[in-house]
């Protein structure tokens, strides 16, 4: 293999004297020390101006490099700069597209994203030069949505929220939750929730068209492509318990009598202890039959969400987990000389149990502000 084509497998590229560099990107910090001292070496030498070309030889760097590192040492007294104090040094705004939008361009274009994130880039175009005269390319106003803020300002998904979860009564009820769940011990606490699992979630959702044929790319999947398994979950942070997330997958779909069935099985292998707390939302699964049976048999209180609350239940969160994992996981498995393909449930099942309890509880950390106070004082006692 050429030293082009080993620089071209890491995207790099190599200059006339051997030397690897990345284009766009700045040579190191220990680079510049080693072209500032070959160049001083040649000053003591007794050189009125060092050759560059010799200089660039022995460090492998382009000529214009070494002009560059002369001009720092001229001009700072035999040192070079950091890339931070070059930037504190210079007065040139370096944000994207710092030669064509002011700070006005900038802030108006903040203000266009807060008004409505999914507007196209020529609408920004567009109202840009209404409000301010500033006749920009659509490029450019990526180019800072993208790199000049300190989010990458990228499209995704959005979070859709129902109209009626900020009604009066909601939000007085997730005040409500939240101020029941501040008096409760953490680790006694454990979310449960339904998911439904299709099998067209193991693959994503989203391929590259062949950019030279045009064609879609087609993947290969099982027969049970279609079929649609059912999860009951339940997780804590209690790590006296046996695992940190509790599940049963079935076929079956999830109703009141298949649910009460689930919460019979988990009790049976002893997951819940007496007076811990269970939340659950309000679907009509969840029936009070469910709940005077629990505490009749293991004393466990049953809690509420609010409604329209998913954010408050830190299992949503696992099963987010559990979809992503699944694009990356290999769903074909080893046997012999040969491979065979396992079933969804039994990639979830694999999933699920390399769950931790440090990431159930980042979890709830999410969920709930509170949670680590709560918590640093159930280390203290």
């Amino acid at each position: 293999m050429s030293t082009r084509d080993f620089a071209a497998q890491h995207g790099a590229e190599v200059n006339m004297h051997g030397g690897f560099y990345i284009r766009g990107k700045a040579h190191s910090i220990m680079k510049k020390m080693h072209v500032a001292e070959k160049y001083i070496q040649a000053k003591n030498r007794g050189e009125q101006r060092p050759n560059h070309t010799r200089i660039a030889q022995q460090c492998q760097v382009s000529r214009g490099f070494v002009s560059k590192i002369e001009a720092e040492i001229l001009s700072n007294g035999q040192q070079i700069l950091t890339p931070e104090e070059i930037r504190a040094a210079t007065d040139r705004p370096g944000l994207p597209g710092a030669n064509s939008l002011t700070d006005l361009d900038r802030f108006i274009l903040v203000l266009l994203l807060e008004e409505k994130p999914y507007r196209l880039l020529r609408n920004y175009q567009q109202w840009l030069l209404y409000f301010t005269g500033t006749n920009v390319s659509t490029e450019t106003i990526s180019r800072f949505l993208k790199q000049g803020l300190p989010h990458k300002g990228s499209l995704v998904k959005p979070n859709l929220i129902p109209l009626d979860k900020f009604k009066i009564e909601n939000e007085i009820r997730a005040y409500e939750f939240l101020n029941v769940l501040r008096t409760l011990k953490t680790w006694k606490v454990i979310f449960g929730d339904e998911k439904s699992l299709k099998g067209e979630e193991f693959y994503s959702k989203r391929v590259r068209r062949n950019p030279v044929t045009g064609m879609v790319a087609s993947i290969l999947t099982g027969a049970d492509f279609r079929n649609k398994y059912s999860i009951t979950g339940f997780c804590s942070i209690n790590s006296d318990k046996s695992v940190p997330v509790w599940f049963r997958i079935h076929k079956q779909s999830n109703d009141a009598n298949e649910f009460m069935r689930t919460i019979k099985i988990a009790v049976k292998e002893g997951y819940f202890d007496e007076y811990d707390v269970l939340v659950l939302d309000n679907a009509a699964i969840h029936d009070e039959e469910m709940v005077r049976w629990l505490w009749k048999t293991k004393k466990v209180l049953v809690l509420f969400l609010p409604t329209r609350s998913p954010e408050f239940n830190p299992i949503e969160l696992i099963w987010r987990h559990l979809v992503s994992t699944l694009f990356s996981y290999p769903l074909m498995k080893p046997r012999g000389n040969t491979q065979y393909k396992r079933s969804p449930a039994l990639v979830s099942r694999d999933i699920l149990e390399e769950v931790t309890f440090d990431i159930v509880e980042k979890c709830f950390k999410k969920c709930f502000a509170f949670i680590t106070e709560k918590l640093n004082d159930r280390d203290r006692n």
